[in-house]
């Protein structure tokens, strides 16, 4: 009796980790479209590994395109991090969230683009989130949220 339910219970574990990784790599994919990037998330379950497969709108339609995060210009391995932390965040639930220079390697487009997506993360869940930049930002709220800026030192 015992071992029939252990079974079932690695069976439905087994069934809600796959649901987890299709839900994440599809969130990853739908947040990489905002900017016209293509991608897929790897995940690995043997060894506990995943891997970023991300092509910029510039090399989607070449074949044999290079699509490793290390061809990404800073910018792009910026904002390619936030959207996986966004497709993330579709499967956990915490009550706060931080994020520590998300934007620091960013040229201007690519951070207004991440932005635009924080504050629509920010807009459709309750909790409490705290992005910290040095970098003079232009965001828009509305009753959303709040901005604070620091004097400087």
């Amino acid at each position: 009796m015992q071992q029939a339910t252990l079974q079932h219970r690695r069976t439905v574990n087994a069934k809600i980790t796959k649901s987890m990784f299709i839900l994440v790599n599809f969130s990853f994919q739908q947040y990489l479209k905002s900017r016209r990037f293509s991608g897929e998330i790897l995940f690995d379950i043997k060894n506990r590994t995943l891997k970023l497969r991300v092509t910029p709108p510039v090399t989607s339609n070449i074949e044999g395109a290079i699509d490793s995060t290390k061809s990404l210009s800073g910018g792009e391995r910026s904002f390619t991090t936030v959207t996986f932390l966004l497709a993330l965040w579709t499967c956990v639930d915490h009550p706060f969230i931080i994020l520590d220079e998300y934007d620091v390697f960013t040229d201007e487009l690519c951070r207004e683009y991440m932005n635009r997506l924080l504050v629509q993360e920010c807009a459709k869940k309750r909790r409490q989130y705290t992005f910290l930049t040095p970098l003079e930002q232009n965001i828009n709220c509305d009753n959303n949220g709040k901005i604070h800026k620091l004097s400087d030192p």
